[in-house]
C-alpha cells in the first residue's frame, strides 16, 4: 500500500506534483477582518472600531449614528451621556469627561485659555461623533499648540490673548455650524 498524505500518495507529494492548500495568514485574515468593518460602518453606522490584541485579531465595534454635523459647547455640556469617550485631550493634558465638563462650566472671566477650551472641547467631540473635522484640523492642531504654550488658567496678554481668541472664533463658528457641515438638527 502507498503511503498517503492529504489524501495523496506520498510519491506526487515529492514529486511537486500536488498543490497544497493555502493557508491564510495573519495578515490575510486582518486585511478581511478590516474590510468587514469597513464594510459594516457604511451601512449600520459603526462609528469607532478598536483593535486590540494583535496576536488574536479581535475587533470591537461601537455602534452608532454618524453624524456629519456639528453641536455647541451648551449641547456637549448637558448631554454628557452621548460623549464618546471618557476622557478628552487639550493642550498637553488629558482630562476625564467630569474634568471637561466642569472646564466648560468654568466662567471665562476673560481668560483666553477658558475661551478657547471651551470651544475646542466641543470641535473634538463634534469630531468624535462623526464631523468632518477639514474645515478646522489645523485650527484644532494649532489650538492644541497654543494651550501647550499658555496652559489653562494662565490668562496671557496680548497678542498671544487675541491669538487664542481668533483661535476659538473659528472654532465657535465650526460648533455653531457657520464653517464645516452644519449644525445639527436639536
Amino acid at each position: 500500500m502507498t503511503p498517503r498524505y492529504g489524501g495523496y500518495p506520498a510519491k506526487y507529494q515529492r514529486a511537486g506534483k500536488v498543490k497544497r492548500r493555502a493557508q491564510p495568514s495573519r495578515r490575510a485574515l486582518l486585511v478581511l477582518v478590516l474590510l468587514a468593518v469597513f464594510a459594516a460602518a457604511l451601512k449600520v453606522g459603526v462609528t469607532r472600531a478598536v483593535f486590540s490584541d494583535w496576536e488574536g485579531i479581535r475587533v470591537y465595534l461601537q455602534a452608532g449614528a454618524w453624524n456629519n454635523c456639528t453641536y455647541t459647547q451648551g449641547y456637549w455640556k448637558n448631554h454628557p451621556d452621548v460623549w464618546h469617550v471618557q476622557e478628552i485631550a487639550i493642550g498637553n493634558e488629558t482630562y476625564t469627561k467630569e474634568e471637561a465638563i466642569a472646564i466648560l462650566e468654568t466662567p471665562i472671566g476673560g481668560d483666553a485659555t477658558y475661551i478657547l477650551a471651551h470651544q475646542l472641547i466641543p470641535a473634538k467631540l463634534n469630531v468624535l461623533q462623526g464631523a468632518d473635522p477639514s474645515a478646522v484640523e489645523t485650527t484644532t492642531a494649532d489650538a492644541d499648540e497654543w494651550l501647550i504654550e499658555h496652559p489653562l488658567g494662565s490668562d496671557p496678554s496680548d497678542p498671544d490673548r487675541e491669538q487664542g481668541i481668533s483661535l476659538a472664533e473659528t472654532l465657535d463658528n465650526y460648533n455653531n455650524g457657520v464653517i464645516g457641515p452644519g449644525h445639527c438638527e436639536d
